[in-house]
């Protein structure tokens, strides 16, 4: 009344007196019970008698009635009593030597045969623990059987939804992709990283199991695109990649850049990367590699980027487990030349040099040349032939003691000349001695300031550099007059 009285303080309202026996319509309809929806068939008391019965074990005494009830049975119960010959198809197409009769309860060796309407309760019973077919069947063999037995268990054990929800996880089966029987018909591409500080864009050939990484900033579309490119124009574009539902995979360029290239793109199920196996177990190799070579220290870019050219590097040139060849080999048909390739010693001598069944021009050694001169105002210089170096280059020494490796293009033999003592200094290239410490040629001055400059001193690194003369016209260049004063009109 309290609550009502708080809900009819919001109204403006007088209260009136009217007699109890003037309500006697409106008591009438506020005392009519209501009909209910869904009605119980039972009471309370009745339901809780059935829920009793339903629950309590099935006895050989209600075992026997419902057994006399089942017309399926009454045949093999009345000639088990006889000891009359059963028909095959009323004993269930077994031997009737496997049934006995004891005190109305039909037994299949030592198990009870169970009617129609029991088979729900005993299966309720088996599986009140909620215990796996396996188990079910094996408790069952001991005490009862009826026909189908096995699949009533089954169903029972795969209609709960409580072990369906609580259920393990099925047995794992190995993703199976079609063979492929050539090159880059099935690549799969994936990314890691943050690892070390670096993401990693990796491609996997599933046909040779050749392998392609790069270090990249980010994982974007534009990036992997970039990359992409950088390996289909060396490789050829493949025919279906396989990657998984990353957002630089799913993107509207990503997507349309492999339309515009005929790829047919394949993604993974969420969660399951298996599918993308090619890729992620090489991730998984390259990492560990990685781990193991930098255990110590720090790592900056420019050591990371070499570690893993030199590690794909000998990814590729050792026999692969599934292929038995190295995935070279199965790329390109042949063995890269690796630094373990030295160990073996070369075959073939020719190997290396130019091989033509053109006849050329031959010199022998001492024979009088002219030899090109690319620097000075000399166009030919003479000279002899030192060495033969194949059967196109020579060492030849010119008049002024200096030796030039030539080309026989260019070389011309002429006859014996006088040898000319040439006084003009004359230079060739000559290969940069790397034992030796780089010598720092300064700057030159201008012009002006070249007479303050001290010429080099005799014996030192700056008197041994020749520089070469440059065919080259030059401008005046002089050098700005600071200081000065200066006079404006």
């Amino acid at each position: 009344m309290q609550h009502y009285a708080l809900f009819l303080r919001a109204f403006r309202y007088d209260i009136v007196y009217k007699n109890t026996k003037l309500h006697s319509n409106e008591d009438t309809l506020s005392r009519l019970p209501v009909i209910a929806e869904n009605t119980p068939e039972l009471d309370v008391v009745d339901n809780y008698e059935v829920q009793l019965s339903e629950t309590l074990p099935v006895t050989h005494v209600k075992l026997a009635k419902e057994i006399g009830k089942d017309k399926e049975l009454q045949v093999l119960l009345h000639g088990l009593r006889i000891g009359k010959s059963i028909n095959l198809r009323d004993r269930f197409n077994i031997p009737q030597t496997e049934f006995n009769c004891q005190q109305g309860v039909i037994l299949r060796n030592s198990r009870a045969v169970i009617p129609k309407t029991l088979r729900d309760r005993i299966l309720q019973e088996l599986h009140c623990e909620h215990f796996g077919v396996v188990k079910m069947k094996s408790m069952a063999r001991k005490f009862c059987w009826w026909p189908g037995i096995d699949q009533d268990i089954e169903r029972v054990a795969r209609s709960c939804a409580n072990c369906s929800v609580l259920q393990k996880d099925p047995a794992k089966v190995k993703d199976i992709w079609e063979t492929a029987d050539r090159p880059f018909q099935r690549v799969h591409i994936d990314y890691t990283g943050p690892f070390l500080g670096y993401n990693f864009f990796v491609l996997v050939d599933t046909f040779s199991k050749w392998p392609a990484g790069f270090i990249t900033r980010n994982m974007t579309s534009e990036v992997t695109m970039q990359k992409c490119r950088q390996i289909f124009s060396t490789f050829g574009i493949p025919e279906v990649i396989v990657l998984d539902n990353g957002r630089h995979f799913k993107s509207h360029e990503f997507a349309q850049f492999l339309y515009e290239n005929g790829i047919i793109h394949k993604t993974t199920a969420p969660f399951h990367p298996a599918t993308n196996g090619q890729a992620e177990r090489f991730i998984q190799t390259l990492k560990l590699a990685l781990k193991k070579k930098f255990l110590n220290g720090p790592i900056n870019a420019v050591e990371m980027n070499k570690t893993l050219h030199q590690f794909l590097f000998s990814y590729r040139t050792v026999p692969h487990q599934t292929t038995g060849v190295s995935p070279a080999e199965k790329m390109f048909n042949r063995t890269l030349r690796t630094r373990l390739s030295l160990l073996v010693p070369v075959i073939n001598q020719n190997e290396g040099q130019c091989i033509s069944t053109v006849k050329v021009r031959e010199f022998v050694v001492k024979d009088r040349v002219v030899c090109k001169n690319y620097y000075g105002t000399q166009k030919w210089l003479l000279g002899r032939i030192k060495t033969k170096l194949g059967k196109l280059h020579y060492i030849v020494q010119l008049d002024n003691g200096k030796e030039w490796k030539r080309h026989v293009n260019q070389l011309r033999k002429i006859g014996e000349v006088p040898i000319q003592n040439e006084n003009e200094e004359v230079d060739d290239y000559t290969p940069p001695d790397f034992q030796n410490k780089p010598v720092e040629i300064p700057f030159e001055p201008h012009v002006e300031a070249q007479e303050n400059v001290q010429p080099p001193v005799q014996g030192t690194a700056e008197a041994q550099v020749n520089l070469p003369i440059p065919r080259r016209s030059q401008r005046q260049r002089t050098a700005p007059k600071l200081y000065n004063d200066f006079v404006t009109s």
